[in-house]
């Protein structure tokens, strides 16, 4: 049976990482289907999935969402020893043209992938339009996306510096306001 095994730790301590969160998204033409493991209290973990040219992602509370590669032709993978930054949190505003908070608007963290993109986080803005986004590897590229059904969505990104807005991802880090415009299509009756 296709599968990758191996263990998460800590980069800082090399300690285990109990109940970290493996993932594989695989596409399909009838649409995508998600694979997950859990580590166990040792940080073992046993993901029975063909990897071949795809990412797999590794999420763990109070760490940085990771990605890791596998090349083509890989049908088992045995060992892998995956290290676990500690993860970064930063913070935001989501505001109407005018300046005025938009409270609970979705905010969502995406990385972007070879195939697509994965949601590696999200959360809801409070009364003040403030969100807070926790466990962010500081070195990936991602996206900060915030949707409102009244509202246009906006995509700010991260670590890529030929967009108009950067993002850093430093623990801490306030975000520039992502400013929704307001959605005028119609909309059908309820």
């Amino acid at each position: 049976t296709p599968h990758v095994s191996g263990i998460v730790v800590s980069k800082q301590t090399g300690q285990p990482i109990p109940n970290a969160v493996i993932s594989l998204s695989i596409r399909r033409p009838e649409g995508t289907e998600v694979k997950q493991a859990v580590t166990d209290a040792s940080g073992q973990f046993r993901l029975n999935a063909d990897v071949q040219d795809r990412p797999i992602g590794i999420k763990a509370k109070g760490y940085g969402f990771r990605l890791v590669q596998f090349p083509g032709g890989q049908k088992i993978v045995k060992g892998l020893r995956i290290e676990l930054a500690p993860g970064v949190e930063v913070t935001g505003k989501v505001v109407d043209p005018a300046g005025n908070p938009i409270a609970h608007a979705k905010v969502g963290v995406i990385v972007g992938v070879s195939y697509g993109r994965i949601v590696v986080g999200e959360t809801y803005t409070d009364e003040g339009g403030r969100y807070a986004l926790s466990d962010l590897d500081p070195l990936l590229p991602y996206w900060i996306r915030a949707d409102h059904p009244k509202y246009i969505s906006d995509r700010r990104y991260s670590t890529d510096r030929s967009q108009r807005t950067f993002v850093p991802a430093i623990h801490g880090a306030e975000v520039p306001p992502l400013v929704l415009e307001p959605d005028s299509s119609p909309r059908p009756p309820v």
